[in-house]
C-alpha cells in the first residue's frame, strides 16, 4: 500500500439522518478536521490512548499553523510519508490505524437504542 485516502469536507461530520437529541450521545459527534486530534473530546482522547504514535503525530499537527486544517493535515502527512527516517514513516501508518479505531468506536456509539448502539450514517 503506497496511498493513504482521508477524506474530509464540509459537512462530513454530521449525520445525514436528523435524530431526537435522547437516540444522540453527543460525545460521539464525529469531529471536524480540525479536531481529529483533539485529546480534550473524550472519544478521541480514549482512541488516542490506544494508539500513542498517532497521539504524537496528533500533537506535533495541532501545534502547527496551516491556512486550514485539511490542508495542513493533507502537508503533514505528506512530509512525514517522505521522510529517509524510518521511526517517521511509522508515524504514517500510525495514521489510518487511528482513523479506523476512532471512527469505529464512533459508529457504534453515536446513535443510542435499548439493545445498545446502532451504526449511523
Amino acid at each position: 500500500m503506497n496511498n493513504l485516502l482521508v477524506i474530509t469536507g464540509a459537512g462530513a461530520s454530521y449525520d445525514l439522518v436528523h435524530l431526537s437529541n435522547n437516540l444522540v450521545d453527543r460525545r460521539f459527534i464525529p469531529p471536524l478536521t480540525k479536531d481529529l486530534f483533539n485529546d480534550e473530546h473524550t472519544c478521541i482522547s480514549a482512541v488516542l490512548k490506544k494508539n500513542p504514535i498517532a497521539a504524537h503525530v496528533g500533537y506535533e499537527f495541532k501545534n502547527k499553523k496551516y491556512s486550514s486544517p485539511e490542508q495542513g493535515l493533507e502537508s503533514y502527512l505528506k512530509k512525514i510519508k517522505n521522510s529517509e527516517r524510518p521511526t517517521i514513516k511509522n508515524q504514517f501508518w500510525s495514521i489510518p490505524l487511528y482513523l479506523h479505531d476512532l471512527f469505529d468506536e464512533i459508529s457504534r456509539s453515536y446513535i443510542r437504542t435499548a439493545g445498545g448502539a446502532l451504526p449511523s450514517n
